[in-house]
């Protein structure tokens, strides 16, 4: 399993399997037979259930399909919360927040009903689907205060509402390590502490930041009085701002890293020069 994709589980595609293994039986195959079919060979009634994880990404604002392959899920988890590289796709969309919230609700009654190693991946996913709930708005939000000067709620932020967020992502964390000790070898799990560690020193500072900014030690943020912009100005035809098909890691912490060359190092060099 390559690094790019190492965050994927191998069970997802199991109805896709069931699929292709009953065309070679039938013509035609209705997801009723797919979900009986599935039940007799795996010995679990979870078909229903594991397709609609598609619906982490395919989610309001996504045409039927995901077609162009939106990852929302993916870009809400990685994305800095000061920078706001995808702040301009989610400005004025749909209630992802309302919808993750309602995922979370309903992975957390499948994991229920469940074994091993399926309960655990579930689990995952509602864990996922949490912190996406919060984390999706909170980069949008977070200029708002800011630029409205509203000190009491930037306050509230620094001190109740970033730190739970932090232990929402490392709980997911923990709930990824697990799933993918009983799926995977363990080499190959660092790169995963990696990106986890990442998200959660970004809001770490994110926090430090808006303290500075509230107890005036710094008269601006630099991260927030930056104009946000399409992350994908050319859209397919016909979609909404959410289709970006950002399914790299590494295009969306390479690019957080581009930005702060380009808006911070490169001015201050210049500057100093």
């Amino acid at each position: 399993m390559g690094r790019q994709r190492a965050g994927n589980q191998s069970f997802y595609i199991l109805p896709g399997l069931q699929l292709f293994t009953e065309y070679g039986y039938a013509d035609d195959v209705t997801d009723e037979q797919l979900s009986r079919r599935f039940e007799a060979c795996t010995g679990m009634d979870l078909f229903h259930e594991i397709v609609d994880l598609k619906y982490m990404d395919e989610t309001p604002g996504i045409e039927e399909g995901n077609h162009w392959m939106a990852r929302p899920s993916k870009y809400i988890l990685y994305q800095d919360v000061l920078l706001g590289l995808f702040d301009k796709h989610l400005e004025g969309g749909p209630d992802l927040a309302g919808h993750y919230s309602e995922m979370g609700r309903k992975w957390h009654a499948v994991r229920a009903k469940t074994e091993e190693p399926f309960s655990t991946m579930f689990e995952f996913f509602e864990c996922l689907s949490m912190v996406a709930a919060v984390k999706g708005p909170l980069g949008l939000e977070i200029t708002r205060l800011y630029k409205g000067r509203n000190m009491e709620e930037l306050t509230t932020l620094v001190q109740h509402r970033l730190p739970s967020l932090i232990t929402q992502v490392n709980e997911l964390r923990r709930v990824h390590r697990r799933l993918w000790m009983l799926t995977n070898k363990a080499q190959g799990w660092e790169d995963q502490d990696i990106r986890y560690g990442g998200i959660m020193a970004r809001l770490h500072t994110a926090a430090e930041r808006l303290e500075d900014f509230l107890e005036g030690r710094v008269d601006l943020l630099e991260e927030l009085e930056q104009q946000r912009l399409m992350f994908e100005p050319q859209l397919p035809d016909g979609q909404g701002p959410l289709t970006i098909d950002s399914n790299s890691y590494q295009r969306i912490a390479g690019l957080l890293i581009k930005w702060v060359e380009d808006n911070i190092l490169h001015p201050f060099f210049r500057a100093s020069q």
